[in-house]
């Protein structure tokens, strides 16, 4: 007499479908895990890069104000968190005016932060600020 043993498979797909689904959901959470860390790095890029240009905008407001001067510049930061932005400011004399008996010259200031390169580096952050100062 031969006993005959039913076959049950079923356990066996069903483990091996939880082992898939666990591992995919790990690789998901993985993979967001790293966006969000990017996300946040340029983040916080672009906050540097928008200080950097107020840094430059504050240069010719001083240069305008205090000196009276108004040419582009170029910046090298090199203060701590803002090391290794570029700055380009430009000042433009937008007119003078006769505003009763004072005459007052009217500049344009355009500051452009950048950090990294656009072709090469995924750290790229661009920031482009204007001001107007109006000076006796």
């Amino acid at each position: 007499m031969i006993a005959h043993h039913k076959e049950r498979g079923f356990s066996l797909v069903a483990m091996m479908f939880l082992v898939i689904v666990v591992a995919l959901a790990i690789t998901f959470m993985a993979r967001l895990m790293g966006v969000q860390a990017a996300t946040t790095d340029m983040g916080l890029l672009s906050a540097r890069a928008f200080q950097a240009a107020r840094a430059g905008i504050e240069f010719q407001a001083h240069r305008v104000l205090g000196a009276n001067s108004c040419s582009n510049a170029n910046l090298a930061l090199t203060a701590a968190g803002l090391n290794g932005f570029s700055v380009q400011s430009r000042c433009i004399l937008q007119g003078t005016f006769q505003e009763g008996t004072r005459q007052v010259r009217v500049y344009r200031i355009v500051s452009e932060a950048s950090y990294g390169s656009y072709t090469s580096s995924p750290d790229y952050v661009y920031r482009q600020i204007e001001a107007i100062i109006t000076r006796d």
